[in-house]
């Protein structure tokens, strides 16, 4: 199974625009210590994705998959996390989570969508949960909500 991490950080979006740029806290996406948005960006080439701040993040990953399934691991370097964002399909089965059908937004006009081709990633229902707990921990104790 997978271990998931997730690390705060910090993240400055639109950093090439003096007037826009901002640094926030943000969680990074650690796979069996391998950062997955670096993944991801490398499959794809793509440059702008970037983490999720740690409240939406921790909302996408705790909850709000069990309305719609469907949740965004990532946003773009502009700091809109719906904008072009990375997309996952996750589900809960007895005692594991498992996150497939992981995709991106591959022409906005079109609404078209780029499914990657992976195996599904599979967690431990226990430490998924436990690593959510610890993200959680972190955010109250930071001020971060």
């Amino acid at each position: 199974m997978t271990k998931l991490t997730l690390q705060p950080g910090t993240f400055t979006y639109n950093k090439d625009d003096d007037d826009l740029a901002r640094t926030v806290p943000v969680a990074h996406i650690l796979l069996d210590g391998k950062d997955f948005i670096r993944q991801i960006r490398t499959w794809t080439h793509d440059k702008h994705l970037s983490p999720l701040e740690p409240d939406i993040l921790y909302d996408m990953l705790h909850h709000e998959w069990q309305d719609h399934s469907n949740v965004f691991l990532a946003g773009c370097d502009c700091g809109q996390p719906l904008c072009d964002p990375l997309y996952v399909h996750i589900e809960e089965k007895r005692y594991t989570i498992l996150w497939s059908r992981i995709s991106t937004i591959e022409d906005g006009v079109s609404g078209r969508t780029r499914l990657f081709r992976m195996n599904p990633i599979i967690f431990d229902k226990e430490a998924y949960f436990a690593e959510l707990a610890a993200m959680k921990r972190w955010m109250v104790e930071n001020n971060i909500e």
